[in-house]
């Protein structure tokens, strides 16, 4: 085999006698030159069968207000912004007598094997970098671990946009082939050649309809005028556009559509997609009709789910419990009670007792406090009703009673340490 090819180091003080004890299993040795060295008294208590490995790369700019210095060079962070896939650091750096500053972006839903899974984070990272950098001629550094396979396909995608806006036709082989003539390997794997496809696909069809907040109601009061005229509007034909694109595709549902998972799904159009689901650790089966949804600043802040079925409550509120969500936005009346429906009940479920507060009504919204309770801990969260769905089945609810529902799981996060998690669950 080809492994059993490989040099092996010297380890000859793992070997020695008085050290041999402290080994779990026998080869098994941290190597001579990279082991980590106690700093103990006396000889021989200087080992532990531990080594040091190195990083893919330094950490290089600074996590906090100290500034970190690298020779002649002072380097000082000045402001993080977090989004739910990458941040942007604002750095200044200095040398003699002389400061700069720049914008340091980090992409981080990049897998360590493979490619990102969802397109539209790449592009945003992809957009957010570009409104920074439109009007500026300085150059970009763009590094991943070797400076290739990552590099390459982001510098393609940048290339190639450009190309299509001035050329109406891209060469993907083609720039990826003079890419190579000047650095070896850019866009390494074939995985990093498809996805540049597919990420350039993606961001050529939805730039078209990004739009400021202040062109927004000039998009409405379009819409609104061509309607009464029964002509095509910009509004319905994004939604077609983004309808047609998601049916070319492929997604899989193979966890939702097994056998036994089957009956634990409402309606048997609506399934969640392998990769985006959370899975319930100590329930029923850890299978639930639920997915991951990222905010626009923060990864998995949001589950969506359908509402419990009466062979799903235990799962549903084991969920709640092992994902530490704060609060469960109800959209719709449940069929089957889900919770205790009067203040100061309780409901019982496989692995949990659920204690109800006293809600709290508002004009469009009920806030109901609740306590789930296992036989060794006990978590607080928040149930917000939208009256309009819940009481009386509105259609279309007025943007006043959005608001006031948004506003109302806001207030609560905000009061609350820790996770920020929300699930939001309809029929």
């Amino acid at each position: 085999m080809k492994l059993e090819a490989l040099p092996k180091p010297k380890m000859e003080i793992a070997s020695m006698p008085q050290n041999k004890g402290k080994c779990r299993y026998k080869l098994l040795y941290p190597a001579d030159d990279h082991r980590v060295v106690l700093t103990r008294e006396g000889e021989g208590n200087d080992f532990i069968n531990a080594s040091y490995i190195a990083n893919k790369c330094e950490q290089y700019w600074p996590l906090d207000k100290h500034p970190k210095t690298f020779g002649d060079v002072t380097v000082c962070s000045k402001s993080v912004e977090c989004w739910a896939d990458f941040t942007q650091t604002r750095l200044s750096i200095s040398k003699d007598d002389e400061t700069r500053t720049l914008s340091h972006f980090n992409y981080l839903s990049w897998p360590d094997h493979g490619v990102p899974d969802d397109l539209s984070s790449y592009v945003a990272f992809y957009f957010k970098i570009k409104s920074l950098v439109s009007h500026s001629t300085n150059p970009l550094l763009i590094h991943c671990s070797a400076g290739v396979g990552r590099t390459g396909t982001y510098i393609a995608l940048e290339y190639l946009i450009q190309q299509a806006k001035r050329e109406d036709a891209v060469d993907v082989f083609g720039c990826v082939e003079a890419m190579r003539k000047r650095r070896p390997c850019m866009v390494q794997k074939d995985d990093q050649y498809i996805f540049l496809h597919e990420v350039l696909a993606e961001s050529l069809a939805v730039e078209g309809f990004k739009c400021s907040p202040l062109e927004i109601n000039y998009k409405i009061e379009a819409h609104e005028q061509r309607e009464t005229q029964d002509q095509p509007n910009s509004i319905l034909q994004e939604f077609q556009h983004m309808e047609s694109r998601l049916q070319t595709m492929q997604f899989k549902y193979t966890i939702a559509q097994e056998e036994d998972n089957l009956k634990k799904n409402r309606l048997p159009e609506i399934l969640p997609c392998d990769q985006y689901m959370p899975f319930v650790i100590n329930g029923e089966g850890s299978y639930i009709n639920a997915v991951f949804v990222n905010s626009y600043t923060c990864n998995h802040q949001f589950i969506a789910t359908q509402l419990p079925l009466s062979n799903t409550l235990s799962n549903f509120w084991q969920l709640i419990f092992e994902q530490d969500v704060k609060v469960v936005v109800q959209l719709e009346h449940a069929e089957i009670p889900f919770f205790p429906m009067t203040d100061l009940a309780t409901l019982s479920t496989s692995f949990h007792s659920l204690v109800r507060g006293t809600a709290e009504e508002k004009e469009h919204v009920r806030i109901i406090p609740l306590k789930i309770q296992t036989s060794q801990v006990e978590k607080s969260i928040f149930i917000i009703q939208m009256k309009a769905w819940c009481d009386t089945a509105e259609q279309y609810p007025t943007g006043e009673a959005l608001l006031s529902l948004c506003g109302a799981a806001d207030d609560i996060l905000k009061k609350t340490d820790g996770s920020k998690k929300t699930c939001v669950t309809c029929l």
